[in-house]
This record gives C-alpha cells, sequence and structure tokens, in this order.
C-alpha cells in the first residue's frame, strides 16, 4: 500500500509560472496619442519587405510578468512585424543573481505540451536541456530499498531556469534585430499599480538604487501574465469586466536541495529519474537537474500548516529528523548547509484560479497563471502555460494580426480548455485508500495489456495517461476521463 502512495505522490512535481524580468527602465512618462485607426487591424504594408514604403506605427504591447508564459508571447511577438514589445517585471534582473540565489522548484516540461511550445524558436530546448535532465521514470525510494516506475520522457529542469533561459534569448533576439522591425524592452524592479482600461495607461512603481519613481506607460493591449496573483485581473475584475473564483491548494511546499552523490560515494541518484519518497504526510521529489554545486533541486511538500520543519530550532534537528524518518538513499544526500536553510526558507502556498474569459475587448489578454492556475497535481501550470503563448501566435497568425479577432478566438479556442485543466489537476488523484489501489491496478494493466484490447474498450484510459502520451486537448482528456474525475470528486472531503 505503501508503494501506492509513493507512486501518487510522484504526480505532485510541481509546475507553476509567475515570476520574473526586465532591465532597462525609461522615467519618463509615455503619453499615448489619440487615434481613431484600430491599431491591430493590419494592412499589406505590415508584412512588406519594401524599404521605400513607409512603415505604419508600431503597436505597443506591455507584457506585465516576465515568468515563462509572458517570455515565451514576446518571444513570438518580436518575430513578428511591427510591435514594440515592453515588459514589466516587479522583481530584481535574475541575472544579477548566483544560480543557487534563483532556485526555486523543477517543472517537467512534456514532449506533447510543453516542449513543443518551445520548439518553434530556435535554440530553446537545446538552451534548456544544459540546465535540466531529461528523465524517463521515476524512482521511489522507500527505506533502504528503490523501486523504478517507467514513464514518458520529459525534460525536467528548474522553473527560474526556464524563465532566464528564455530572457537571456530574447535579449539575444533584440539585439539580433534588423532596425525597422520589432522591438522588446524590460523593466525590472517595476509593479503594476493601476491600470486604465478605457484610457489604456498603467500606472507603475518602480524602484532603482533605493529610489522609488512613479511613472505611466500608454498600451494598445496589455497581456496579463503576472501570475496566480495576477493585479491585471483583480483589476479587471473590480471594474466588473470579468468574474474569477480561486480556492487554496490544500499542499504547501518548501524548495530542498540535495547531494546528487554521498560524500563517500556509496549512493548515487540516477540521473536520467525523478526520485521521491513519502513519510508520513510529507513527500519529496527530486528532479536530476545539473546543478552547479553538484545537487539536485527538489519540493518537499506537506498539508497546509503542517511544515514539517516549522518547530526545529537548529540544524542539528533537521540533520536529525532526516536520519529518523527519510529513505536511507536520502539521508546521507542532505547538507548542514541546506538544513539550514529549510529553517528559515518560506513556506509557499499556491491557488488555483478560473476566470469566465481569457480577454477584454480587443486589447487585453489573460494567459498562464493569471488565467488558469492549477493544482501541481498533474505537472501542467507550465506546461500549458506555455502552449496558451503558442496558441496566441496561431491566433495571430489566423487573424493577420488583428487582435479583436485574435483575443476572441484565443478565448474561444482556450478557455473550455482551461477549465478542463483545472478539474483534472484537482481531481484525478485518488483520495481514498481503495481508490488508490484500483488507480495502481489501473495503471498496471495500461503498461501490460496490448494497445488493441485497449480499443476493444476493455479498459478505460486514466487522466494522467493521455496527458503524457497523447496531444489531446485537456477538454478532450476530461470528456474520456470524466468517469474517474467524477468519482474522485464524491469522494473530496469538502465535497
Amino acid at each position: 500500500m505503501k508503494f501506492t502512495a509513493y507512486f501518487s505522490s510522484i504526480l505532485l512535481f510541481l509546475s507553476r509560472a509567475e515570476c520574473f524580468p526586465p532591465d532597462l527602465r525609461s522615467s519618463s512618462s509615455s503619453i499615448r496619442k489619440s487615434s481613431s485607426a484600430n491599431p491591430f487591424t493590419t494592412s499589406p504594408e505590415l508584412h512588406s519587405h519594401n524599404k521605400n514604403r513607409i512603415s505604419p506605427k508600431k503597436v505597443k504591447i506591455a507584457i506585465v510578468g516576465a515568468g515563462p508564459a509572458g517570455l515565451l508571447l514576446a518571444h513570438y511577438l518580436i518575430r513578428r512585424s511591427n510591435y514594440e514589445i515592453h515588459v514589466f517585471e516587479k522583481r530584481s534582473d535574475p541575472r544579477r543573481f548566483l544560480p543557487s540565489e534563483l532556485r526555486t522548484f523543477p517543472v517537467s516540461l512534456q514532449e506533447q505540451r510543453g516542449l513543443s511550445a518551445l520548439r518553434s524558436i530556435p535554440g530553446l530546448e537545446s538552451a534548456l536541456e544544459r540546465h535540466g535532465a531529461w528523465t524517463f521514470g521515476a524512482c521511489l525510494h522507500t527505506g533502504s530499498t528503490r523501486r523504478r516506475v517507467s514513464m514518458p520522457p520529459s525534460l525536467a529542469v528548474d522553473r527560474n531556469e526556464v524563465a532566464l533561459v528564455l530572457l537571456k534569448r530574447l535579449v539575444e533576439a533584440k539585439e539580433s534585430s534588423c532596425d525597422g522591425g520589432s522591438s522588446v524592452r524590460f523593466y525590472f524592479d517595476s509593479s503594476i499599480e493601476d491600470i486604465e482600461f478605457d484610457r489604456k495607461i498603467l500606472t507603475i512603481s518602480s524602484s532603482s538604487n533605493s529610489e522609488e519613481e512613479t511613472w505611466t506607460h500608454s498600451f494598445d493591449g496589455v497581456v496579463a501574465a503576472d501570475g496566480a496573483r495576477s493585479k491585471i485581473r483583480n483589476a479587471l475584475a473590480k471594474q466588473h469586466r470579468l468574474q474569477y473564483k480561486t480556492d487554496k491548494v490544500p499542499d504547501d511546499y518548501k524548495p530542498i536541495s540535495l547531494l546528487r552523490s554521498s560524500r563517500d560515494g556509496s549512493i548515487h541518484l540516477q540521473d536520467d529519474l525523478l526520485h521521491g519518497c513519502m513519510v508520513g504526510t510529507t513527500r519529496i521529489i527530486i528532479a536530476p537537474n545539473h546543478n552547479e554545486d553538484s545537487t539536485y533541486s527538489g519540493t518537499c511538500i506537506f498539508p497546509s500548516g503542517q511544515d514539517p520543519f516549522a518547530d526545529m530550532k537548529d540544524a542539528k534537528e533537521v540533520m536529525q529528523y532526516f536520519q529518523d524518518t527519510m529513505p536511507k538513499t536520502f539521508v546521507p544526500l542532505l547538507t548542514m548547509e541546506e538544513a539550514k536553510n529549510l529553517l528559515t526558507r518560506p513556506v509557499s502556498t499556491s491557488i488555483t484560479v478560473q476566470c469566465d474569459t481569457l480577454h477584454i475587448g480587443d486589447s487585453v489578454l489573460l494567459i498562464g497563471d493569471a488565467a488558469h492556475a492549477v493544482s501541481p497535481s498533474l505537472g501542467q501550470g507550465c506546461n500549458s502555460a506555455l502552449q496558451d503563448a503558442v496558441l496566441f501566435n496561431e491566433c495571430l497568425d489566423h487573424h493577420r494580426d488583428d487582435w479583436r479577432l485574435a483575443l476572441s478566438s484565443f478565448t474561444n479556442r482556450r478557455l473550455k480548455c482551461a477549465h478542463a485543466l483545472e478539474e483534472l489537476s484537482s481531481y484525478s488523484t485518488p483520495r481514498t485508500k481503495w481508490m488508490r489501489v484500483e488507480w495502481m491496478i489501473r495503471t498496471v494493466l495500461a503498461k501490460l495489456l496490448p494497445q488493441w484490447l485497449k480499443r476493444l474498450g476493455f479498459l478505460r484510459p486514466m487522466p494522467l495517461e493521455l496527458l503524457q502520451t497523447t496531444n489531446l486537448t485537456y477538454s478532450e482528456i476530461l470528456s474520456r476521463t470524466q468517469w474517474w474525475t467524477n468519482r474522485v470528486k464524491r469522494s473530496h472531503p469538502s465535497k
């Protein structure tokens, strides 16, 4: 039975999309000039390479939030014609920090989802591979034993490394872009204080060298990519332009790092597997991303309000806790320095977000966690956020950069999937002992039975199987597996 719990815990491999960056700042206010023309409506000149023609006025796009979703969308926009992209981020420039200072939690980018969204931008996947590792299964640790479970390949990489690679590549794209083409500019340490949607003006508070300034910035379009607690989305809701609901994810977490190998070389974590263990209600998931300090990053997950390190006084107590409770294969991999960090590192919480629309009018787009933050139980947060960017780029292609039509098309194509993803993430993992047993049996049978027998309907597919092995949309997956999610929902204590 413990093996079943360990196996299900590997699903809690975190995946979120919030965070990071900008590097240049303009202290002057930007006043929007009135124009009767729709800046998003393209003309034949927009995609023309005839230098004798007068270039149309550039379309000013403000991307609020420089996490994976916002930065990938900026990559797609800078490859288009005639965009002036401004990226705002409340946090500091991540390029100024050491890798160990930026480390957060690993995400698992899947072939059919997150990685496919990156592949249209040359060099992104190979750059991420240098900071992560391909995994082909999971190793579940208990006591002094290890059990391997095969899983489809995915790229495990630290969430902030994803954002940092996207940022650096975007800066390179900016420097190599031709004069007269699209441009991008970054504003770090810049928080959105207010937004006037009718006048299309952002009020921004920036801090630099201990000095703060408030300034305004005009836009033709704004992208809310500022995470689950999005200020743009909240402002829209206060003005009754959209409705959304949030729920707290019942688990909290702390990042954790373990050595790749013990000091004496007797224990080594295989570098093509995820590694996990479960002790009571506390789970640890470790990904083999290649940190410069010879460690692997991971996440310590526990029920809300039950931080196992909260009442410990010093690092020695943390080390003793590992000695007494953790698998023997994990104990020598915790350093005294990391034990100290676990005492002071803040607890992180997560919320889910569900919106009734993903756009407003002809100028506002919501993507990533700002649009559909989900439980990390299926590892789809970052994958779905990256998919948002490529899907909106497809909408721009189809509607020739007419944002009014592209925004409406995006909501029509994505909203149902966003709601389906929330249900899949919340109600795919079994909550009762007997459902866990059934889930484990079905998972094993799915690997053993031949495909032709499954196609006859002998064994109905489970959500995780379809997520990992197909490119079906989230709504299609929910439609095929709702028989299971409805059962999990009925077993949920709060339901």
